[in-house]
Formats: C-alpha cells, structure tokens, sequence
C-alpha cells in the first residue's frame, strides 16, 4: 500500500481506545490483519455490550453517541474522524456488531502489486 500510514494508525488507535473502553474488565480485544480481494484489511473486535442493528448505520456519523454510551466521556467524534482519515487515504471502514456479543470494527486500503527484484525479494511497485 502506498500512503499516508499515520490516516491508519489514527484510525486503529481510535478502534483500539474504543474497543478497551467499552470492554468488561475480563474482556478480551483481539487484532487481526490479512489480505482479500485485493485490499488489506485489520479489524479490531472486543468483548462489549455490542450496540444495537438500528444503531449500527449512524456510528460513523460525526457527534453520534449510541443510547449505551451515556457513561462514558467523549463527543462522538472518533469514529467519525476514523472514516473521515480512511477514505482521505483511498481506504474505507466498517463495522459488525451483535448485542451481548461485543462489536468488530476494520478498515480496509488497496493494496499494492509487489514486484520481484534481481535479489529474489519482493517490493511493492
């Protein structure tokens, strides 16, 4: 991938924040990466109350805080702000979410074709 890296530290660090916040104490935040259908692809998934179908669409919406969200502190702004930096970056975003379940959140950017050097290695070109 070719690319302002910091648009997908930003956005993970956003997921990760919000995956430890709204997990139990026990919960678990789990990471994964892999590459499909051509773009690279992490998500980040915990162990939350997980948020409601009818919610779902709206959680990137700039200022949307969920029903569930009353105790904790924040503007709405992340996920937001996460969406805004992916596709600012040519990459999009997503989210799944199960109620008593927990909630996965990824993002997804092209990925480049690598081409083999003289050496045997591969670079992205």
């Amino acid at each position: 991938w070719r690319g302002d890296y910091r648009k997908i530290l930003r956005t993970l660090g956003i997921y990760l924040d919000n995956a430890v916040k709204f997990s139990p104490r026990s919960g678990e935040v789990r990471v994964r990466a892999f590459t499909e259908g051509g773009r690279h692809v992490i998500t980040v998934t915990d162990d939350g109350p997980g948020i409601p179908s009818d919610e779902l669409p709206q959680v990137f919406h700039r200022f949307y805080r969920g029903a569930r969200t009353s105790d904790y502190a924040g503007f709405g702004l992340g996920l937001a702000i996460a969406k805004h930096s992916m596709v600012a970056a040519g990459g999009d975003v997503f989210a799944d979410s199960r109620i008593g379940e927990g909630s996965t959140f990824g993002l997804g950017f092209p990925a480049v074709e690598t081409v083999a050097d003289t050496e045997g290695g591969e670079y992205p070109g």
